[in-house]
């Protein structure tokens, strides 16, 4: 049996080894190198596969947070018992429509926190999420959803007015936030948001420039 402490770049060419013993032994590893070679880019794809049958959430984890990671393996990962594994799933942006659709059913609350910084998943979701208020991680789902380049316009405009400052300045820094959204934050109380609205280059949606 291959060491579990081995370094990242050897566990890294045992996975191409031509004798299969090797290759197999070096796929059981689950190690912190393990970990590491799961998210590397320049990962085959069959090591990735192999990586996503893992008995290690932390290496199933890898695979999932992998963005050359294929289809297939992150839709079966979606489906992981750990919510540690679904979560990075969630986050992927290479995760396929039809499995963060899937993920936005979780019962975790986590796994919905990262769907929300996903710039792919689904508008309606987002939606949904942000009419969310009144427990502990409303001000979580306000600043992920503010820091998502997908954001809805209407969303972004209810988020104007959020009670925290941090969420109006993310607002007030979207790529996509309304010209006369950024109008009502170039007067908001806090001068970080002030600041943060000040911004020559954006240009309304309805033709008029700032």
């Amino acid at each position: 049996m291959l060491s579990y402490s081995l370094n990242l770049d050897t566990l890294f060419g045992l996975l191409s080894d031509p004798d299969e013993t090797v290759r197999i032994a070096a796929y059981g590893n689950t190690g912190s190198s393990a970990v590491a070679v799961a998210r590397r880019e320049d990962i085959a794809e069959q090591a990735l596969v192999e990586y996503a049958r893992s008995s290690s959430d932390a290496v199933r984890s890898a695979v999932a947070s992998n963005s050359t990671a294929p289809a297939p393996v992150l839709a079966n990962l979606a489906r992981d018992r750990s919510a540690e594994v679904r979560v990075a799933v969630a986050m992927n942006q290479s995760t396929p429509p039809a499995a963060l659709e899937a993920l936005t059913r979780d019962d975790d609350e986590d796994v919905l926190l990262g769907l929300l910084g996903n710039p792919n998943s689904p508008t309606r979701f987002i939606e949904a999420q942000a009419d969310r208020t009144g427990d502990y991680g409303e001000w979580e789902r306000q600043r992920r959803i503010a820091a998502n380049s997908s954001a809805p316009a209407d969303v972004l405009r209810k988020l104007a007015y959020s009670k925290r400052a941090d969420v109006r300045q993310l607002i007030a820094r979207h790529p996509a936030v309304p010209a006369d959204t950024l109008e009502i934050l170039a007067f908001d109380e806090n001068p970080q948001v002030r600041d943060a609205a000040s911004r020559p280059d954006v240009v309304a949606k309805d033709g008029q420039t700032e």
